[in-house]
């Protein structure tokens, strides 16, 4: 018989109705007070893409994501976007996504995950011994909640990083070595004309290139504390 066991962060994990990744994301936000946060994001990420892409909704659609761009990547660009989404009146939602591009049926159905994964985390914070996850602390104490919320998914998603290599002009994976680039959809692509050093993506697509999406600025500090074991043999 086997004596292998699931351990505790992987019965917590398994009940959540979404990817490991995301899940473990979700309670490492929940450790750095921004859990709110990455229960939003990680609804829009699980959701279709939240923009239009008919011929007369991309202007602005396009134009949307420019408003709302933040340099750091597109898991902060969507959280700021679902913010202005949220603080319209009700009846003016609709128009509002109307305007911007957006897909309103999409981000209810985001909005559906949300409280699913709040009420989740609820139980799981009542249930005895809580969460039990923990993130090390750093010695940067005034963190932005941007920040906590890339350090999050660090946690979640540590083995889709990519470094920038300099030389070719090109992304590699830090597990692998494989050559992947940065889709034309990431406002890092089109915001930034320095490349990152170091990014997080969520996906990747493959067609005569791999292509990363839903992609975030990240350090190489929060990729060690997220998986110290892991990468304490690999040069970040």
């Amino acid at each position: 018989p086997s004596t292998l066991k699931i351990t505790q962060l992987g019965k917590q994990l398994s009940e959540f109705p979404i990817e490991p990744e995301a899940a473990r994301t979700l309670l490492a936000g929940h450790a750095l007070g921004v859990a709110d946060d990455v229960i939003v994001v990680v609804a829009l990420l699980a959701t279709e893409n939240i923009f239009m892409q008919t011929k007369g909704n991309h202007e602005s659609s396009d134009r949307c994501k420019i408003q709302f761009a933040k340099s750091v990547g597109d898991h902060v660009t969507l959280l700021h976007i679902y913010q202005a989404y949220d603080r319209q009146p009700g009846h003016s939602k609709k128009q509002w996504c109307q305007s911007n591009g957006l897909n309103i049926r999409q981000l209810q159905k985001a909005e559906d995950i949300m409280t699913q994964l709040r009420d989740l985390l609820r139980v799981t914070k009542n249930r005895e011994g809580g969460v039990g996850f923990e993130v090390k602390n750093t010695a940067e104490e005034n963190f932005a909640d941007n920040d906590k919320l890339r350090r999050a998914f660090c946690c979640g998603y540590f083995l889709h990083a990519a470094y920038f290599e300099p030389k070719l002009q090109m992304y590699r994976t830090l597990i692998g070595n494989q050559p992947v680039h940065l889709h034309p959809s990431s406002v890092i692509f089109t915001m930034t004309k320095k490349k990152p050093q170091l990014c997080l993506f969520n996906s990747m697509v493959q067609t005569t290139r791999k292509y990363m999406k839903d992609v975030i600025v990240v350090r190489s500090e929060w990729i060690s504390e997220a998986a110290p074991k892991f990468f304490q043999s690999t040069k970040i």
